[in-house]
């Protein structure tokens, strides 16, 4: 088991570093009051950087729940997904959400969520394999399982939900928008990100 405050390791061994986030998901048991926080994860390295919520266009060619619609940021267009509705989770809104962008495969997407934590440096010998049934509650989008002292992580294959949802999107980007991928994208520090988000 991962401690929370002893997550650093030494230079050079395998280590693997992830943008800690949750979702506020409706009580788990009938008659609770009391929402439930879900955290995840998913790697740095994929993560451009984390904003508020913004004004997005709805793309009515796109029938999936899960699309949102898309939103312009920097002369790009960014198709956004609620990660709760892919997820099949009842997401509770107890404070504005923020949205985690993403690049991998030369594709730029977002995903909204309901907050973001932390980042986390491990090591690839504590990340463990979901079981059929974390496997089956998240259609197959966890690939690893992070056990801290207070809590589990879950690590989302961000990239295996834009495989399936891409040849739904059929986004038709503006000829006149310049995607340079050469820009100024980074994941922040935690504290510049809470500044940034708010």
């Amino acid at each position: 088991m991962v401690k929370t405050t002893d997550i650093l390791l030494e230079a050079g061994t395998n280590e693997l570093e992830i943008v800690e986030f949750y979702l506020e998901e409706e009580p788990r048991e009938e008659g609770e009051s009391k929402s439930y926080k879900a955290f995840y994860g998913v790697n740095v390295a994929k993560v451009l950087e984390i904003i508020r919520m913004p004004e997005v266009t709805e793309m009515p060619e796109v029938s999936h729940p899960a699309v949102l619609g898309a939103f312009n940021l920097r002369s790009r267009i960014i198709p956004l997904l609620d990660l709760a509705l892919w997820l099949k989770k009842k997401r509770i809104e107890k404070e504005p959400p923020k949205v985690i962008v993403t690049e991998f495969n030369n594709v730029t997407s977002a995903f909204m969520v309901s907050g973001v934590t932390r980042i986390h440096r491990i090591s690839w010998e504590d990340v463990e394999a979901p079981n059929k049934y974390v496997s089956a509650l998240s259609s197959d989008s966890i690939t690893g399982v992070v056990k801290f002292s207070d809590r589990m992580v879950f690590i989302l294959d961000l990239e295996r939900i834009v495989a399936e949802l891409n040849p739904a999107l059929k986004l038709k980007f503006d000829d006149n928008v310049t995607f340079d991928e050469h820009s100024g994208y980074r994941a922040s520090s935690p504290t510049t990100r809470r500044s940034s988000a708010r």
